[in-house]
């Protein structure tokens, strides 16, 4: 697979790869080192550390593994962080048939204003993402609803049939 990466970034005018024992002081590709051996870290958590009373949504939605894709959500979820007043903070992470986008919403928690933005960024992204055909995989509880409106394949079978088994094995609704 690096064969294939290198190759295809290698068409860039001065590309230039690194690895983790050339860079021992980017705490980014340390931590990347880490995480992607299976190896638990803490550090990403410091992001939530760019804003005093710093707190944090996730929002991921998935999308072919094409370079319009990734600069299509790239453009949406910084245009509409800077519509609400956020600093972008965004990666992609690429597999063999699927790309992640998590892009990191981080909000003063004992602001007010602040929370109301992050809520609306984030609802409006996830409809944004629904019409341009991207999935989310995976999000808050508080949001769970909102992204399982997004699959409504088939008149919304799948819907229908989780509820069906829920309601069997929950009819009291005191699960989540």
């Amino acid at each position: 697979m690096w064969q294939v990466i290198k190759a295809s970034f290698s068409s860039i005018k001065g590309v230039k790869f690194f690895f983790p024992e050339d860079m021992p002081d980017n705490i980014v590709l340390q931590t990347r080192h880490l995480t992607l051996q299976g190896i638990p870290t803490t550090t990403e958590l410091k992001w939530v550390d760019w804003l005093p009373n710093g707190a944090h949504l996730f929002f991921s939605p998935i999308a072919k593994v094409t370079g319009e894709d990734a600069v299509a959500q790239y453009k949406v979820t910084r245009r509409r962080s800077e519509e609400l007043g956020f600093d972008f903070i965004g990666t992609f992470v690429v597999g063999m048939r699927e790309m992640h986008h998590i892009v990191c919403i981080v909000f003063d928690k004992k602001d007010h204003d602040s929370r109301r933005r992050a809520h609306l960024l984030i609802k409006t992204l996830i409809d944004d993402a629904a019409a341009r055909g991207w999935g989310e995989y995976r999000t808050h509880l508080a949001l769970m609803d909102q992204i399982a409106s997004t699959y409504n394949f088939n008149n919304n079978s799948m819907m229908k049939l989780n509820e069906t088994i829920k309601n069997a094995l929950d009819p009291k609704g005191i699960l989540a």
